[in-house]
């Protein structure tokens, strides 16, 4: 869960400076001191207006204060473009970019990353490969995701996991009810049933 912690806005700026000023310029008849005081009620404007931008302009889950411009703007900065994405699904991506370059690839990391990047709508489960020869893990998908998405998220995986480490999403396209099983289980036939599950490579 996130935790955002709110920032108090200085409201004493022209203060501030005159506490900081040689006593020589501290006399209320001075010019310096009138300069500062000009200087001083557009700094007080600008730490309101930068205060409520930082207040704002974060991307826990189902906060939607960040929109448009601003998500692009973010996106520039951790160097992942909109791609034509609604504004739900790209906050959802930069959300899982930004945690992916702070990532020190931690299984508990890799699994919020993974949380991140489908919005949080579906549980995901961390899995390590038992292989005496290569090291790996899987993210495995609880819920039905589209391909497309599954393979961005093997993309996203492979970034985040640590070099030398074989890492995979592991998904499926359709509700267990509607993928295809032999013993005649689920309702889909050999024409009509989806894939149970698909691998991306990360």
């Amino acid at each position: 869960m996130a935790v955002t912690q709110s920032i108090t806005a200085v409201s004493d700026v022209a203060a501030r400076i005159l506490d900081r000023l040689a006593e020589q310029f501290t006399e209320a008849d001075n010019n310096f001191q009138k300069l500062l005081d000009v200087y001083a009620s557009e700094i007080q404007e600008l730490e309101a207006v930068f205060t409520q931008i930082l207040n704002n302009a974060h991307l826990d889950p189902g906060d939607t204060n960040v929109v448009g411009e601003q998500l692009d703007g973010i996106g520039q900065v951790v160097g992942l473009s909109r791609g034509g994405l609604p504004d739900s699904t790209y906050r959802a991506r930069l959300r899982a970019r930004i945690l992916t370059i702070k990532s020190t690839a931690t299984p508990e990391e890799i699994i919020a990353i993974a949380e991140a990047f489908l919005a949080d709508t579906s549980t995901v489960t961390y899995e390590s490969e038992d292989n005496t020869i290569e090291a790996g893990f899987e993210i495995i998908v609880d819920d039905p995701i589209a391909t497309g998405v599954g393979v961005q998220l093997g993309v996203t995986i492979g970034e985040a996991k640590a070099g030398g480490v074989n890492g995979y999403a592991i998904y499926q396209e359709s509700a267990d009810s509607a993928t295809f099983a032999f013993d005649g289980a689920n309702s889909a036939t050999f024409d009509s049933g989806g894939f149970g599950f698909r691998g991306a490579a990360g």
